[in-house]
Formats: C-alpha cells, structure tokens, sequence
C-alpha cells in the first residue's frame, strides 16, 4: 500500500511554516496521499469530503504541509467500485492530493479510515520527502507552424522546357 509511483501534473500550495515544524519531528514521516472523489458530488460536498479527509489526518496528529485542491478530471481507464452492493462505473473523478506529515503508524490508521469512505473512488498513499518538488504543469514545446509552399508558375516554354528535360533523362 504504501509504495512509490508517478506523479500526476497538477498545482498546489505547501505551507512553509508547516514544513519547519515537520522537520523539527524526528519520528514522522512524510506522505502524499492522491485521491478521486466521486463526480456524481457537487462542488460543496467536494469540499466537504476534502475536510473530512483533513480531519482524518490531524486527528491522528497529521500536519498538511501541501495540498493541491480537486479538479474534474477525466480518466485514462474506466474504475468500478462496489458501494452498498451496487457496482458503479467511473470515467471521470475529482482528482486532488494532500501532502501531510505523520508517523507510520498513524499513516496506517489514515488509510483504513480512507477506504471506508463511499464517496471516494480511489486513493494512493505514499511515502514522500520534505524537498521533493510539488509538481507542476510544464507547456509542451510545440513546433512552429510550416507556411505552405507556394508552386512556381510557368510560362508555356519554360513547362515544354521541363518536360523536354525531364523526357531525356
């Protein structure tokens, strides 16, 4: 469960008073947790599943350090998820992380409470560094664009020319 992986391309906010207070702990680590909401939610209840997964980590003596807020997103794959004896079928999710700091134990208790939670799709916890660089959106370098040729125009002697050239070859 708590294994490395990808990150995926999105803004966010660390809170720099936070982090000092994190370092200052030698006992805890730090996690990223990523997580898709259900987009059946509508932007209030978003929110509010964004508390709840807030409260879950400072109850458990969690400190947020950065966060990137979610974003509807659409899916690479379709995700299936049994709620209440019912399969539901997801293509696109609420996408957004948390970057926090706890001790392991704790990071445990967190992720048993996560996978209880009906409205959430899907979630990965990993283990991170304080000096890992949030990610961030990069543009593509994009080739300029190529102006069409223009064909040359040709006087009728200068085309048998041509033709007469091109024939001896």
């Amino acid at each position: 469960m708590l294994d490395g992986a990808d990150t995926l391309d999105v803004g966010g906010t660390v809170d720099e008073k936070e982090i000092e207070n994190v370092e200052a702990a030698d006992t805890e680590q730090v996690y990223e947790l990523g997580y898709l909401l259900s987009p059946s939610l509508s932007e209030e209840s978003v929110l509010e599943e964004v508390k709840h997964i807030h409260s879950c980590i400072t109850e458990r003596s969690g400190t947020v350090v950065g966060e990137g807020h979610p974003k509807f997103v659409q899916l690479a794959y379709r995700m299936e998820k049994t709620v209440a004896h019912k399969k539901q079928v997801f293509e696109t999710a609420f996408f957004g992380w948390i970057r926090y700091a706890a001790s392991p134990a704790h990071a445990e208790d967190i992720a048993r409470l996560l996978k209880d939670k009906e409205h959430l799709v899907r979630f990965l916890l990993v283990k991170s560094a304080l000096d890992t660089p949030l990610p961030s959106r990069t543009p593509r370098a994009v080739a300029p664009k190529r102006k069409p040729e223009v064909p040359q125009t040709l006087d009728e002697a200068a085309l048998e020319r041509e033709l007469e050239g091109l024939l001896k070859e």
